[in-house]
């Protein structure tokens, strides 16, 4: 599936109903990022967005996103999109049914969930179980999960398991606190075979002006992988920022150096927060980009 399929895709799923919808979350962002190591050089472009609007008693969720990934001849674009449907049955439970569409290493991946989420205050209570199927073959999924927020304080964890013969078992936990001053965040996904962790921080200099950073380290069985970032962004208007950064990658492979830049806007916050807890391909992937092939 194309980047311009995805994205046209998108529009046609969630334009008519975004004029008769109550938005309650925005996000767009499109990023640039070379890295070289010794000979081996690579570039990376993104593009992402995302929608959340409310009709009544009914939510939907749209994401759509694509990596173009450049190394000498070799150019390869991953896109997914994602569309999240929540149906209020009562002010604490939502039903919920989705569906996913990726292109991970040139195989059609399409997942189809269902599920449900309970609110009691700052608390959460959510499950899906999901089944993806790749160039015809398929695979179960379970998902539970907790989120507690509280406004500046937010937190969560769950836990996912691959009901196939090997029962893969994966568990993701993070925290972040944010003020008027500053963002941090920890977060953790483990998995039989590897673990992802990431700290991040932002500190706002000004209202325009702001630094951030953060460390993360991709951890397998046989060799593990470290990325440092820091950087800063200018907000030209409310909301919209450009940022720019340097990353450091070391650990079991050749050290090596790497630039960005990047444009984002975000508005709101999500009412769903199964958008947030449901690990796609698209999220695992991204957070070490150059690994993604």
């Amino acid at each position: 599936m194309s980047r311009t399929t995805l994205f046209v895709a998108s529009l046609l799923v969630s334009a008519p109903a975004a004029a008769f919808a109550e938005t309650t979350y925005l996000s767009f962002g499109a990023s640039y990022n070379t890295f070289s190591a010794g000979s081996f050089s690579a570039n990376v472009t993104r593009l992402d967005a995302a929608y959340e609007g409310q009709i009544d008693k009914l939510t939907y969720d749209v994401v759509v996103s694509s990596n173009r990934y450049k190394e000498g001849s070799s150019d390869h674009t991953f896109s997914s999109l994602d569309l999240l449907l929540g149906y209020d049955v009562s002010d604490a439970l939502t039903i919920l049914g989705g569906v996913s569409v990726s292109n991970p290493y040139d195989d059609d991946t399409v997942t189809l969930s269902i599920g449900a989420e309970y609110a009691t205050g700052p608390w959460t209570y959510g499950g899906i179980v999901s089944s993806t199927r790749v160039d015809g073959d398929s695979s179960e999924l379970g998902e539970l999960y907790v989120d507690y927020n509280s406004g500046p304080f937010e937190a969560y964890a769950s836990v996912l398991v691959n009901f196939d013969e090997e029962r893969d078992t994966f568990y993701r936990a993070g925290v972040a606190y944010e003020n008027d001053a500053f963002d941090t965040s920890l977060d953790a996904v483990m998995g039989d075979d590897y673990s992802i962790i990431e700290a991040a921080g932002k500190y706002n200099i000004n209202t325009n002006f702001r630094l951030f950073g953060s460390v993360g380290a991709f951890l397998l069985e046989d060799e593990n992988i470290y990325e440092t970032r820091i950087g800063a962004g200018y907000m030209v208007s409310d909301n919209l920022w450009i940022d720019g950064f340097y990353n450091r990658m070391s650990g079991d492979l050749e050290t090596g150096d790497g630039f960005g830049i990047m444009v984002s806007y975000e508005f709101g916050s999500r009412r769903l927060r199964a958008a947030d807890r449901l690990t796609t391909y698209s999220e695992i992937a991204n957070k070490f980009p150059f690994l993604g092939t």
